[in-house]
């Protein structure tokens, strides 16, 4: 039995490593579909409400509607702040490097500290101060002089936009309650396209012509692969890991976007701007592994 259970937690620390550098990649593909905003995060979101549903059937799991309906008020608030929240993210992308896009977007664990104690009556202590600071810092570094992308500073701005948005999906997901992630997920997934699809029919200026056959592909790989099959495998493995472990490999992914970004899209980085990362990124894990270590944290839904 002890070696069945090691080969169970091998399995699950790698599908959550291969879900992190999955993740990591997404700004490389986002790149290369020349669509609006809107557009990609539609089509991400049906095709991976596809996959994850497809999944999620599969798996056996049962649903209790009447949990479900009492979750609808939130999950539908939480939906429409994750598609938007791609959308500025993938605006950042166009305007700004991929690892400027990251650095930004990682400030999101640190708003989270920094709202909990008004949203969640979370008492201030200590750890989340300390991270607070370290981010600021961070932000310090790095913003005294943009560069890169078309409109650095615009392009930064978004990604902090996507990283507010992001910290309220992730208060609004700790007021669900009695459904598990996936089902969260998919519901999500569901409300956000519903904000979406209107939100892209107005605001559409260029028209809804399929992209070339690279940014048909790319758009597949972030809806099938970045989104469906990369949350099967987030959801399939955290059962199995303490939290704390799965705080601690979700830095992959923003570390493995800043290595991506290096290698393969020839993106570089001062060192003030290595600072920066290095004081948000450590701020934002020191805050989540205290908390952790105090039985704080809850496994959330990620967002990728």
């Amino acid at each position: 039995r002890p070696v069945t259970f090691m080969n169970e937690r091998s399995k699950a620390y790698t599908k959550l490593i291969t879900a992190m550098l999955i993740w990591g990649s997404v700004g490389l593909f986002a790149k290369m579909i020349p669509l609006e905003s809107a557009q990609i995060v539609l089509g991400r979101v049906i095709l991976g409400g596809i996959v994850l549903g497809i999944a999620y059937a599969l798996s056996g799991e049962k649903s209790s509607w009447i949990l479900l309906k009492k979750n609808i008020p939130v999950l539908a608030l939480s939906g429409a702040a994750m598609g938007f929240n791609w959308i500025a993210l993938f605006e950042a992308y166009k305007f700004t490097t991929v690892s400027l896009s990251t650095i930004a977007y990682y400030c999101a664990p640190i708003v989270v500290m920094a709202a909990s104690p008004l949203f969640l009556k979370e008492r201030v202590t200590k750890t989340k101060v300390i991270g607070i600071l370290a981010a600021m810092a961070g932000l310090v570094c790095i913003t005294g002089d943009l560069s890169g992308g078309s409109d650095p500073k615009r392009g930064f701005l978004f990604g902090l936009l996507a990283a507010v948005l992001y910290a309220s999906v992730t208060l609004l997901n700790k007021k669900a309650s009695g459904i598990s992630g996936m089902e969260i997920t998919l519901m999500q997934l569901l409300a956000a396209g519903l904000v979406i699809l209107p939100y892209a029919v107005i605001t559409n200026q260029s028209g809804w012509a399929m992209p070339p056959l690279s940014g048909t592909l790319a758009l597949l790989v972030i809806g099938v692969i970045h989104t469906g099959f990369a949350l099967y495998l987030y959801f399939s493995s955290i059962q199995q890991l303490q939290g704390q472990t799965v705080a601690l490999c979700s830095y992959i992914d923003p570390c493995s976007a800043l290595l991506f970004s290096a290698v393969f899209l020839g993106e570089r980085m001062a060192v003030k701007d290595f600072a920066g990362a290095a004081l948000i990124l450590g701020g934002a894990l020191y805050g989540e592994l205290a908390r952790d270590r105090k039985g704080k944290t809850k496994l959330e839904t990620k967002d990728f």
